[in-house]
């Protein structure tokens, strides 16, 4: 199984390796997780296990999936995304245990994901969670502009600010 796992990765590497050499070139990542400076620089995935079907245009990692650019980090049990024709990544939609954090002070969880690349919006569903600077928010729906320092949440909205001092925090 381990020789097959070797064999798909570098299969993968060999079909993302030339699209990465011209996404740099032509900035084809920009503002895939961000556009600042702590959120360029190479997309590096790491999994227990990789399928590709290069027909479908489709890839999916599972277990222990780790996702990282920059100061952005995605993790969870399954990621699967979809590419064009010029080997452009659309969506990459994250399943069970989902957990971003970017920075030291923003962190979301949820049980579903879908990153929109080219709007670089992640959307947030199944008991979704954004805990920023000590608060939480969570809603039915929550959406974290990944450009910008922004979110926004849809249905059932509720927030718990907490002040310093409160639950122990320190200045």
């Amino acid at each position: 199984m381990k020789g097959v796992q070797g064999i798909l990765i570098v299969i993968f590497f060999i079909v993302f390796s030339s699209y990465a050499a011209a996404a740099e070139s032509k900035n084809a990542f920009k503002g895939a997780l961000g556009d600042n400076s702590k959120t360029k620089g190479p997309l590096l995935i790491n999994s227990d296990n990789l399928s590709l079907d290069a027909v479908k245009r489709v890839f999916t990692y599972t277990g222990n999936v780790k996702l990282n650019r920059g100061d952005v980090e995605i993790k969870s049990d399954r990621l699967t995304g979809e590419y064009g024709e010029n080997n452009e990544i659309h969506t990459v939609i994250c399943d069970d245990n989902v957990v971003i954090t970017r920075g030291e002070g923003l962190k979301a969880k949820s049980e579903h994901a879908v990153y929109h690349v080219k709007l670089a919006i992640i959307e947030l569903t199944e008991a979704p969670e954004l805990f920023k600077d000590g608060s939480l928010l969570s809603a039915d729906k929550i959406k974290i502009f990944v450009d910008e320092d922004k979110s926004e949440a849809q249905g059932n909205v509720r927030v718990k600010v907490i002040q310093d001092g409160e639950a122990g925090l320190k200045k």
